[in-house]
């Protein structure tokens, strides 16, 4: 088994590891009878063993964010290669699409594939987050605001983040964003905004 197979198969333990502990909680009384007489203070039970469970969930979605992280880092090192040093991008305008590269090994490597307007709407999105007075942005952030279009323009609707990710790698390789150094997993401009859609301009056309 490859340390890439080993690691991967460590991380989905965790991710139903997780999956099985909110729905045990969620799903602790289910079958049995409680005696009427105790409905009250079962309420309360309930009330905490639910509790529990979305305070799981809020854990749950902290580590899918730095799964992707860990990963590539945890590829960065096996590799003694930083990820955005292997992250590559070509645009395809005859079929109107872009390639984002990302290098694993030396016969393996990650294509994500996405519309170029889809690529431009992500990071003019991005910027435009710095220019309204955002000093720190995350993958997350971004995934929020175009969750619905990246589901709806690409092939990423079960994984809209991976794509975010890649994106924001590659501006990490042109240095147009650099890891914040106050905000855990956040990014700064490293660019002004015009820099930034100069260099858009220029990939894209």
């Amino acid at each position: 088994m490859s340390e890439k197979e080993l690691l991967a198969g460590r991380i989905e333990t965790i991710n139903k590891c997780f999956e099985q502990l909110v729905d045990t909680f969620n799903n602790f009384f289910q079958g049995v009878e409680i005696d009427e007489t105790h409905t009250e203070s079962f309420k309360e039970v309930q009330d905490q063993m639910k509790q529990f469970a979305d305070d799981i969930s809020t854990i749950q979605k902290q580590w899918v964010d730095y799964q992707l992280y860990l990963i590539d880092t945890a590829n960065s090192m096996i590799l003694d290669v930083p990820i955005v040093n292997r992250t590559h991008l070509m645009v395809d305008h005859q079929e109107g699409m872009v390639r984002i590269l990302t290098e694993y090994k030396i016969d393996a490597t990650i294509t994500d594939i996405l519309p170029i307007h889809l690529f431009r709407d992500i990071i003019l999105c991005t910027v435009e987050q710095f220019a309204s007075g955002r000093r720190n942005i995350k993958v997350s952030d971004i995934t929020k605001l175009m969750e619905d279009e990246i589901r709806s323009r690409s092939g990423y609707d079960e994984a809209p983040r991976v794509l975010v990710y890649r994106v924001f790698n590659v501006l990490k390789h042109h240095d147009i964003l650099i890891p914040s150094s106050t905000v855990r997993f956040g990014h700064n401009l490293n660019k002004s905004v015009a820099e930034v859609k100069e260099w858009l301009d220029r990939v894209l056309t």
